[in-house]
């Protein structure tokens, strides 16, 4: 046997098995058992989606999922740039179509007020983005209180008053007079 047959040679499962149980996943066994799959785990994390999530999709160990991610890291980047760029023509022509449903007045007629405000609201966000201009004003102010702001503020507190007892009752509270006779007054130390 040569060199090159024995690379065509299938790796027994024995092998993959024991990777598995020592912890080792490589995605190895998916790419030779199931190449669909494994692509399709490259697609989705292409797409953004997270590897639980693609591991519960498509019926795999999320460790397998990070496993494909880190093998395949280079063709994920390939894919997302493949996907921004299939996405970015389709906003292209979907972009194109809505303009030209809006300059054909039999069309425009027929699109509802209310969507034609968020095409005008998404359209103009959208532009601006793509021509580097603002797509949100944030205001930020400081603003200090000068002392006569203050002093206006605390004079137009209503006067406090210390009242004991029921509401209304006119008459000095005993409970005063009593807390005033049971303090002691403090000494003077030159007495």
């Amino acid at each position: 046997m040569t060199a090159e047959t024995q690379l065509d040679l299938p790796i027994p499962t024995e092998f993959f098995a024991a990777s598995e149980r020592r912890g080792e996943f490589t995605g190895e066994r998916l790419l030779t058992q199931n190449p669909e799959k494994y692509h399709n785990i490259v697609h989705c994390l292409a797409e953004g989606l997270g590897m639980i999530r693609i591991g519960r999709l498509l019926k795999v160990s999320p460790n397998t999922v990070m496993a494909v991610r880190d093998r395949e890291g280079e063709a994920v980047d390939i894919e997302k740039k493949r996907l921004s760029n299939l996405y970015r023509r389709g906003a292209q022509l979907a972009g194109e179509r809505i303009v030209e449903d809006l300059v054909d007045d039999e069309k425009a007629a027929k699109i509802p007020a209310n969507q034609k405000a968020v095409i005008v609201g998404i359209l103009t966000e959208k532009s601006e983005l793509l021509a580097g201009g603002a797509t949100s004003r944030v205001a930020h102010s400081k603003v200090e209180p000068s002392n006569a702001d203050f002093d206006a503020y605390l004079n137009s507190l209503p006067d406090a008053s210390i009242s004991m007892g029921k509401p209304g009752e006119t008459e000095k509270q005993k409970g005063l007079e009593v807390a005033s006779k049971s303090v002691p007054k403090p000494r003077n130390p030159d007495d």
